[in-house]
C-alpha cells in the first residue's frame, strides 16, 4: 500500500487544524470564523483520523495472505 497519499492527507489535515486555530483565536467573530469553525476542524480532524484508520489497517495482516501450515 502506498503511504503517500495517507502522509498527505495528515499533513493537510494538521494544517486545517492549524490554521483554524489561528482564525479562531485572532479573528473577531464574523461570518469567516464562523465558516472556519464549521468547515476546516471537522474537514482537518476527518484527514487525520483517516490517516490514523487506514495507517493501522496497512498494519494488519489479513488472514488469506498467512501461510497455511
Amino acid at each position: 500500500m502506498n503511504t503517500r497519499p495517507q502522509i498527505a492527507g495528515l499533513v493537510a489535515g494538521i494544517f486545517m487544524l492549524v490554521w483554524a486555530a489561528i482564525f479562531l483565536t485572532w479573528t473577531p467573530v464574523d461570518s469567516l470564523r464562523l465558516i472556519t469553525g464549521i468547515v476546516l476542524v471537522p474537514l482537518g480532524l476527518w484527514l487525520v483520523a483517516r490517516y490514523i484508520v487506514l495507517r493501522r489497517r496497512a498494519e494488519r495482516t489479513s488472514p488469506a495472505t498467512e501461510p497455511k501450515p
